[in-house]
């Protein structure tokens, strides 16, 4: 699975056969709101360079990708 934390920190993950980015929805939310780095419940990424990366996520879940992009550690990179 791939996953994109995009440069305003919403997370998108690949979804089905067809390899479609979906950007998430927080399900606990009362309205829509996305699943993002603005969130209390929304860990630092774990990249684990060849091997992909993780993220924890509220309720202590932890999401595996084969491809993880942090878009926010780019955009910080490239300001300096």
């Amino acid at each position: 699975m791939k996953g994109v934390i995009e440069d305003d920190g919403c997370l998108w993950m690949e979804r089905g056969v067809s390899g479609e980015m979906v950007k998430q929805l927080c399900p606990y939310a009362p309205t829509a709101k996305y699943c993002g780095y603005r969130c209390p419940l929304f860990g630092e990424p774990g990249l684990e360079g060849d091997r992909g990366g993780y993220l924890e996520i509220c309720n202590n879940r932890v999401l595996y990708f084969t491809e993880l992009t942090d878009g926010v550690e780019l955009q910080n990179i490239k300001k300096y």
